[in-house]
């Protein structure tokens, strides 16, 4: 019976899982609840191979040479730190961007703040004190 090896990837082509299944598309519809990255596939490959032992030996290859972010079962202690180490920075880096997008939508508000305030201390040193 056919087997497939197949590989996610997210939007900037990052593989983020490699896996085996007599059906790739039903596994990436069980994926959908059970794993955190889902929502960052962006593309499926499959690979067809003969029997369960190709497959396996398929998938144990291409996490070794591939190294995907979410593979964790088959990874060492060393590779787990160096992939935690770089979802982290990913995270950062997610983090960091989504700050400065919104300091670019925040600022037009501060700024007209910042102009309505000078306006109102303008008027107030123009006022008669009580």
């Amino acid at each position: 019976m056919m087997q497939h090896l197949y590989r996610h990837f997210d939007k900037d082509g990052r593989l983020l899982y490699v896996g085996i299944s007599l059906s790739a598309v039903q596994r990436l519809g069980q994926h959908r609840y059970g794993a955190c990255w889902f929502d960052q596939i962006t593309t499926v490959t499959i690979e067809q191979h003969p029997d369960r032992k190709a497959v396996e030996a398929a998938e144990r290859e291409a996490i070794k040479r591939e190294k995907p972010i979410f593979n964790v079962q088959r990874l060492s202690r060393r590779e787990r730190k160096q992939r935690d180490r770089r979802i982290e920075a990913e995270r950062l880096s997610q983090q960091r961007q989504y700050e400065k997008q919104m300091v670019e939508i925040m600022r037009p508000a501060v700024d007209y703040l910042a102009l309505a305030r000078a306006a109102v201390a303008e008027l107030a040193g123009g006022a008669p004190s009580r």
